[in-house]
């Protein structure tokens, strides 16, 4: 911030602009809503006032969804079923990591639709039935009807599946998605996922076995949903916008 705001300094002359008087500004008296669940992610003891952890906002995707009758017959087919999806993440691998991941789903007969989405999944050659391909589904349609997911760790699909009490497993691509692999870990909803960038297929079938049997991150994930699903208030977040100063103290 001084490196930005240095130019601006003669104009305020009896303001004292350092790195001490930036920090103590960001601590607090800069205003921040953090839009993250505080079920998933409990607001730390030395988290200061002004930062507001409010929840997380979710948008209706199913509006305008219709799923295809292959797909709800597969559905019915397979009751205890993961969703396997990336997002919008890519990697340089995505041949090479699909045939390792897709080829253990199938080794543990675990039925799982493969959400192909940006690329950073593809389809894999004679693939069993118990495997269906898709090339995007709304989450908040696909995830009540699942066991769980496994995804890239992004904050809003980790906190799509918590609010639908899914087991998560997380294989991190970028910055914040190590962070909420840990959070999943912690939280016992899930293990510890590797690395998009270190994918060994023997701790990823450690890691996948555990995922698809432990009875424990079943039940965690059923009541962090219970708990997750309803906190966010849309006159929350309004309120600290609009009477910013009634929410100093």
């Amino acid at each position: 911030m001084k490196k930005f705001l240095w130019k601006y300094y003669a104009d305020f002359p009896s303001t004292k602009i350092n790195a001490k008087t930036i920090k103590e500004f960001e601590l607090n008296r800069l205003q921040t809503i953090y839009t993250i669940s505080p079920y998933l992610f409990p607001r730390p003891h030395n988290c200061p006032e002004s930062a507001k952890i409010v929840g997380y906002y979710f948008r209706n995707q199913t509006k305008e969804y219709q799923p295809s009758i292959e797909l709800e017959t597969w559905l019915a087919k397979y009751p205890k079923a993961i969703l396997l999806t990336f997002g919008s993440m890519s990697n340089t691998k995505p041949k090479e990591h699909s045939k390792t991941i897709i080829e253990l789903l199938q080794k543990h007969q675990i039925p799982t639709i493969v959400n192909t989405s940006w690329g950073g999944l593809e389809q894999v050659g004679n693939s069993d039935e118990s495997i269906f391909y898709v090339n995007q589904i709304p989450y908040d349609w696909i995830l009540p009807q699942l066991y769980g997911l496994i995804h890239h760790g992004g904050s809003g699909t980790t906190h799509q599946g918590a609010a639908h009490g899914c087991v998560q497993m997380i294989v991190p691509h970028i910055i914040d998605q190590y962070f909420w692999n840990r959070i999943i870990e912690n939280r016992e909803v899930g293990p510890l996922g590797t690395s998009i960038h270190d994918l060994d297929a023997s701790k990823f079938e450690i890691a996948l076995k555990d995922f698809w049997t432990n009875p424990v991150y079943a039940k965690n994930a059923k009541k962090l949903s219970e708990q997750i699903k309803f906190e966010a208030k849309r006159e929350t977040v309004l309120n600290l916008v609009l009477n910013p100063n009634s929410n100093r103290n």
